[in-house]
């Protein structure tokens, strides 16, 4: 799911794991930019107390304390008024959606986020083309790596699109000669189709000898159910 959220414009943050309140608490966008907002939301206990489910809890001898749950993923977009907003994700197979546990975890949790009005989505491995799932695993390791300059990925951006339906054997080459190493060349490549300076298709093969096919940025992002705000249902 992270490098779906990357290819997403404007993030400010992306936070895993990120912990819901157990109590009445502020909005969570208040930790990131200056706003008034002066009425407190429900925490989970209260929500899962409303929706008539037990709240998870945790038990250590004989005591037992409320379990503090969890969204998986939690991203900070920058709107173009200079605030933020906050968008929530979880993400389950479709095994794990079987469980009526499971089930009323997410509603407590869609709960939380509805009360914040922060759009919260739910995404399974049906919500999205797994060739384009397996491609972002394939390149994960230049995506995520040291960060490559604007410039630089721009110049590799414009490179590639005026060499269309070149192999990617062929392109990396290239590019190779330009930047001076492969290394630099596969970082480039990568983080500039993953931050949308260069629209291919991510359901292509593994095999280096296919082209790299262009897309208009529409049909791009598409293929990203996070930045299509596509969701299951619970």
């Amino acid at each position: 799911m992270t490098l779906f959220v990357t290819m997403l414009p404007g993030i400010d943050d992306l936070r895993e794991q990120f912990p819901l309140s157990l109590e009445v608490a502020p909005h969570e966008v208040c930790d990131y930019y200056p706003v008034s907002i002066p009425q407190g939301f429900p925490g989970t206990q209260d929500i899962a107390a409303q929706l008539g489910y037990k709240h998870p809890m945790v038990t250590e001898k004989d005591n037992s304390v409320p379990w503090v749950m969890s969204t998986d993923l939690l991203v900070v977009l920058k709107r173009t008024d200079g605030g933020r907003e906050l968008l929530a994700i979880a993400y389950k197979t479709p095994e794990e959606l079987k469980k009526r546990r499971t089930k009323q975890l997410l509603e407590i949790e869609q709960a939380y986020w509805c009360a914040r009005n922060v759009a919260w989505l739910l995404i399974t491995p049906q919500q999205f083309d797994k060739r384009v799932g397996l491609t972002l695993r394939r390149v994960a390791p230049w995506v995520l790596d040291i960060p490559v300059s604007e410039n630089v990925i721009r110049q590799v951006a414009d490179i590639v699109s005026a060499r269309p339906e070149q192999s990617l054997t062929l392109t990396l080459q290239y590019l190779c000669s330009v930047t001076g190493e492969m290394e630099l060349a596969q970082r480039a490549l990568w983080q500039a189709v993953c931050l949308g300076y260069l629209p291919i298709d991510l359901a292509r093969g593994w095999r280096p000898h296919q082209p790299l096919k262009r897309l208009t940025q529409q049909d791009f992002l598409a293929q990203n159910p996070i930045a299509m705000r596509r969701s299951a249902w619970i």
